[in-house]
């Protein structure tokens, strides 16, 4: 992804100039179809699908086995 993030663009409103970017995770309704009872990696395997090829809508892919080192990662990264 380019450039850089701004929450406060999202409240303030003004000259700022960017891109909205939303990160998805996993599906819980599609259309009238409650989807929370379906298995966590088909939810998601749906989802992708639905956002491939979207540059403002972005998947978030499924870590296995790697969760905690992601998160020490994003902790590691913050400080």
């Amino acid at each position: 992804m380019q450039g850089f993030q701004k929450f406060e663009w999202l409240v303030n409103r003004g000259p700022q100039k960017g891109i909205l970017v939303y990160y998805v995770f996993h599906l819980l309704k599609l259309a009238d179809a409650d989807l929370r009872g379906e298995p966590l990696l088909k939810r998601k395997k749906l989802l992708a699908k639905l956002v491939k090829g979207s540059q403002r809508i972005l998947y978030v892919d499924h870590l296995e086995h790697q969760g905690l080192k992601m998160f020490a990662g994003a902790l590691g990264s913050r400080a």
